[in-house]
């Protein structure tokens, strides 16, 4: 099995260099159809739905497509496929981005009770739960502190 880089799944995503495309294309010819022959891990995913919407301002639902289309080329093996097909379905509802949806859909499959966090659009997401410490609350003062020692964090 060979790892893929960001940087090559985006090639294959966008064609917009046609050397790399050409060289990440064969990559892939080298193997044919053999099943699970490159690895395609969440970091790689949620960094390529960052840049896609970044860089080349493709919109969610081209994002989406773009990333489901990775999880149904046999030669790819995607880290935990169902937890990605979920993080897609919420990310295709439009609650939050889609690095969250990944991170709510890890950690509900991981058994977390919730996961803690300060963004209210994430908080909407299933397994997601907003805690105080609001952006109001940081223009008003509220809530800050002196950085902690390692012990205190």
């Amino acid at each position: 099995m060979i790892g893929l880089d960001t940087n090559v799944v985006l090639r294959l995503l966008t064609d917009d260099d046609p050397a790399q495309v050409a060289a990440a294309r064969a990559l892939l010819q080298s193997v044919g159809e053999a099943p699970d022959a490159f690895h395609i891990d969440h970091v790689v995913l949620a960094e390529c739905a960052w840049a896609l919407r970044a860089a080349y301002a493709f919109d969610r639902q081209l994002i989406a497509d773009g990333i489901r289309a990775l999880t149904d080329v046999v030669s790819f093996d995607i880290e935990d496929r169902d937890v990605v097909l979920d993080a897609l379905a919420a990310y295709e509802s439009g609650l939050a981005d889609f690095s969250d949806c990944l991170i709510a859909a890890r950690n509900v499959r991981a058994g977390c009770a919730y996961t803690a966090t300060f963004d209210r659009r994430a908080s909407r997401l299933e397994g997601m739960m907003a805690i105080g410490g609001t952006p109001e609350d940081a223009a008003a003062g509220e809530g800050k502190r002196e950085p902690g020692t390692p012990e205190e964090i």
